[in-house]
């Protein structure tokens, strides 16, 4: 509905959006499974993917974590 100004008179009454509590993310990979792929790095036996196939997670979240131990070295 426009207001005599020729703006919508609603404009200045709609909540904000989402606060910023809203979480949209995925949640993290736990800690034992983290622990688990940064054993597997360790060795060094295996892939990425074939990591990731055996221990259920992404290819994101092995390369992720392998990023991690690299830049903490």
């Amino acid at each position: 509905m426009l207001a005599a100004s020729g703006t919508c008179s609603r404009a200045n009454t709609l909540s904000p959006s989402f606060s910023s509590a809203v979480s949209i993310d995925r949640p993290r990979t736990g800690a034992k499974k983290e622990a688990a792929i940064r054993a597997a790095l360790a060795r060094g036996d295996k892939g990425k993917h074939k990591i990731a196939a055996e221990l259920g997670v992404g290819s994101g979240t092995v390369a992720r974590i392998r990023a991690e131990m690299a830049g903490a070295a």
